[in-house]
């Protein structure tokens, strides 16, 4: 039964887009459960400090509030109060006399009247006159001792009502105000009586103390409004309890505490109700990822699919490269730099297959050349003899010094040598070239003994001398070529000069830039013949570059030239060890 269950393909033989796939869907529904598990389990301490966050800046707009409008009561009050006519009616109330008094006493009734018809909050104002005279509003009583009262101990130099006593009987919330003359001299205290219901609405006022409970106390703790009338005019004691969040602010200026209290209950009923809501988001949330991720899914796997066709017509027969493809993403990118790699190797392929000719050919050739050099000496050492045998000793020295020039030139392995055996191979070309001109020419050597022993690139002044030779001296019977080395710190400057032709400076400008940066012929060479050519490129330019290979940009070549006066030429070369070089 269990043989004919369909095998389950394994994960290294599923296809490259159902991984992606299956990625895709694991990774959106591992994010989603993440985050819906981070929201929905959200600790109740973080929930409780924004809250207190919340609940802070509640409290913050309401002391800002609640000071504001006592403010704009104050205002109110004493604009509707005192006028002109009443400051002057009190600054004289003292020197007046009884007639007097009951006028003041009559405009103040009016005044007050007034106020209280016109403000619903107002209950009464009551002036107390420091000569005894006492006007009280109807609905009022007098207050026993006034002047022994807390009414009396204020500090209102600013004019401003102090909000004192809460007078429990009538719920009523007090202020006084120590009335001055116009020499600041005291004429009565000013008490004013406003219903609590005042502060009540202030606090219930935009519905910001709808889900918490409120407590507003003055300075010594008594209870000024709360969501609880029953609390009114008595001590404010916090219950010690656990399952609500407090917080508690001050009133600007008037120094009165608000306290605040919320439930907890009510924010773990909120974050269930935000679970549920939660739960229709995360379903729709693992919809739209599946789709993404179908879709994600297969924009992938098709340029992959599309590079591994062009792979398998790698191997085939004949390289036969798709289109490039039109999109410029990074599959895109993979597939151009794939097309461009497969190319340059059927190239280098191609090349090396062609190099491979190439050196088998030239190892054919160099395998046929090694009978030469051999046969080469053997004749020179026969000529040697021969001249020896007739007694031609001056063939016999120019034989001997191409012999040794041609073995210089033919041990390959010899890079460098030292500064007297470089001389010596200058000797023997010039033993050879002198047979030439009949001893027109001559040359001198000024070797500093300290850098005789010195290494330099093999054959690096025989061209120089050559060029002195065939280009300085070609229209002048006689001439000079001097050498001279100089060992200075830790340089070696070798000095190559002749008295012959010199060179324009036009063709001196031409030199230098061969020298300074090449390939490329200068106008001079291009004029030459092409053997000449060819015998100067081994020439100045050539040491130029042989220095470059060997001392990078520490090595030097100067070339100076006038006219008709000679040619100098300078090496400028940093001093290596025999066993460094």
């Amino acid at each position: 039964m269990l043989n004919k269950l369909p095998a389950i393909p394994a994960w290294k033989d599923t296809t490259f887009y159902k991984k992606l796939l299956i990625l895709y869907c694991l990774l959106v529904t591992l994010l989603v459960g993440c985050f819906y598990s981070a929201s929905y389990f959200t600790s109740r301490e973080t929930l409780d400090l924004k809250t207190k966050d919340y609940m802070d800046h509640i409290g913050d707009l309401i002391s800002l509030k609640i000071w504001r409008s006592i403010d704009e009561l104050d205002n109110t009050i004493q604009s509707a109060l005192f006028d002109m006519y009443l400051n002057e009616l009190l600054g004289t109330y003292n020197e007046g006399g009884d007639a007097d008094r009951q006028t003041t006493q009559q405009y103040i009734s009016g005044k007050v009247n007034q106020l209280i018809s016109l403000n619903p909050y107002v209950e009464a104002v009551d002036f107390y006159f420091y000569n005894g005279d006492l006007w009280i509003s109807p609905a009022s009583k007098p207050i026993p001792d006034v002047f022994k009262s807390p009414y009396f101990y204020i500090n209102n130099l600013n004019q401003k009502l102090d909000w004192v006593v809460f007078e429990k009987a009538n719920n009523t919330i007090n202020g006084s105000k120590i009335v001055m003359d116009s020499k600041r001299r005291a004429v009565a205290l000013m008490v004013v009586k406003i219903n609590r219901k005042f502060l009540t609405d202030v606090l219930n006022q935009d519905d910001l103390t709808a889900s918490m409970d409120y407590v507003l106390t003055n300075q010594e703790g008594v209870i000024l409004s709360s969501t609880d009338p029953r609390q009114l005019g008595q001590i404010w004691r916090p219950a010690r309890t656990g399952s609500s969040i407090r917080t508690e602010r001050t009133v600007t200026v008037l120094q009165w505490n608000l306290h605040l209290q919320a439930p907890k209950v009510t924010f773990s009923a909120y974050v269930l109700e935000y679970g549920k809501s939660q739960i229709v988001l995360t379903l729709v949330i693992l919809l739209l990822g599946f789709m993404t991720s179908l879709a994600m899914a297969r924009s992938i796997s098709k340029p992959i699919n599309r590079l591994a066709r062009q792979m398998r017509t790698v191997g085939a027969p004949e390289l036969n490269m798709p289109g490039a493809p039109v999109t410029t993403n990074e599959i895109a990118f993979l597939e151009n730099s794939f097309e461009h790699m497969v190319r340059r190797i059927d190239e280098l392929i191609n090349k090396v297959y062609k190099e491979t000719i190439f050196r088998r050919e030239s190892e054919l050739k160099a395998l046929q050349a090694q009978i030469n050099p051999h046969f080469l000496f053997n004749v020179l050492d026969l000529l040697n003899w021969k001249a020896l045998m007739a007694k031609q000793e001056e063939i016999s020295e120019v034989v001997q010094s191409l012999s040794r020039l041609m073995e210089a030139n033919m041990r390959m392995d010899e890079k460098m040598v030292p500064v007297s055996q470089e001389t010596a191979y200058v000797r023997d070309y010039f033993k050879i070239m002198s047979k030439k001109f009949g001893g027109r020419i001559r040359l001198t050597e000024e070797i500093d003994i300290r850098g005789a022993e010195l290494p330099i690139p093999k054959l690096l002044l025989q061209p120089l001398v050559e060029n002195a030779i065939k280009h300085g001296f070609r229209y002048i019977e006689a001439g000079e070529i001097r050498i001279k080395s100089v060992v200075s710190a830790d340089r070696l400057m070798i000095r190559v000069e002749d008295n012959g032709h010199g060179m324009p400076a036009e063709r001196l400008h031409d030199v230098l830039a061969a020298i300074g940066s090449r390939p490329g012929l200068s106008s001079w060479e291009s004029e030459l013949p092409a053997g000449e050519r060819e015998r100067t490129g081994v020439g100045l330019v050539n040491i130029a570059r042989r220095l470059q290979a060997v001392y990078g940009e520490e090595g030097y070549l100067q070339v100076k030239s006038i006219e008709g006066k000679g040619t100098v030429v300078v090496l400028d070369l940093p001093i290596r060890e025999r066993e460094e070089a």
